[in-house]
C-alpha cells in the first residue's frame, strides 16, 4: 500500500492501517515515539502506538488507486478469503463485523477484495462469523477446509466427528459411530479416507 512519504498525522484526520480494514480517525499523535492512537469510524474500537509508517491518509488519490487495484486483481476466491481469516481479522472487533454482517452495513468498508467479497458471498459472511468463535482455539489451516475445522470444533454447532484423521457425521451420541465422509458437505473438498491410526468402522458416503 502506498505510504507518503514524510506523513505526518493530524487529529481528526481519516486513515487507513496497514493490515487493517476499515476506516480510522486520528484521536492522539504522539511526535516523539512518531505513533498515533486512532479510532474505527463506525465501531468505536480504539487503536494505540500506531507507528506513523503504518498509517496512510485517506484521500481521493487513494481511493482512486485502491479502487483501481481492486477492479484490476482477479476476483478473491472462497478459499482465499478462508486462508487470510486467520491474519486480517485476528484482532478484528467481532460485534463491529457481525453487525456489519447482519445489517448488510459492507458498503461502509472501504474498497478491497476482502469487501468485494464479503459483498457477494453469503457462504464466507457465514464463515467469518464463525470464524470469530474459534479464533485462537482452533487453528483451521491444519484442516482441509474451515468448515470441517469448525464443524468439528467445540462449537455448539458442532456435527462432526474427527476420528484418527478422518470426519463422520455423528449418527449416534457416542464417538466412532458416526457416516465417515469424503467430501466437505459445504464447499466439496475432498477429505482424508485413509486411517492415521486405527482403523473406524463405518460407511462410507
Amino acid at each position: 500500500m502506498l505510504k507518503p512519504d514524510g506523513f505526518v498525522p493530524e487529529i481528526g484526520q481519516e486513515v487507513l492501517v496497514s493490515n487493517k480494514l476499515g476506516l480510522f480517525r486520528v484521536i492522539r499523535v504522539n511526535s516523539k515515539a512518531r505513533s498515533a492512537s486512532v479510532t474505527a469510524l463506525h465501531s468505536g474500537a480504539s487503536l494505540e502506538r500506531i507507528p506513523w509508517a503504518s498509517l496512510v491518509p485517506w484521500n481521493d488519490e487513494i481511493r482512486d488507486l485502491i479502487h483501481k487495484a481492486a477492479t484490476t486483481v482477479d476476483p478473491m476466491t472462497c478459499r482465499q478469503f478462508e486462508d487470510a481469516m486467520q491474519v486480517e481479522f485476528a484482532d478484528a472487533d467481532a460485534n463491529y463485523w457481525r453487525d456489519l454482517i447482519a445489517n448488510e452495513k459492507l458498503d461502509q468498508l472501504h474498497n478491497s477484495l476482502y469487501r468485494d467479497h464479503l459483498r457477494s458471498c453469503s457462504d464466507c459472511q457465514t464463515s467469518l462469523w464463525q470464524f470469530f468463535d474459534i479464533r485462537r482455539r482452533v487453528d483451521y489451516r491444519r484442516e482441509p477446509c474451515f468448515h470441517v475445522a469448525y464443524y468439528s470444533a467445540d462449537v455448539r454447532d458442532r456435527c462432526l466427528e474427527k476420528i484418527h484423521g478422518m470426519y463422520s457425521i455423528a449418527t449416534k451420541d457416542e464417538r466412532e459411530h458416526g457416516v465417515i465422509i469424503s467430501r466437505c458437505p459445504w464447499c466439496g473438498v475432498d477429505l482424508p479416507l485413509g486411517a492415521r491410526q486405527a482403523p473406524v468402522t463405518s460407511r462410507i458416503n
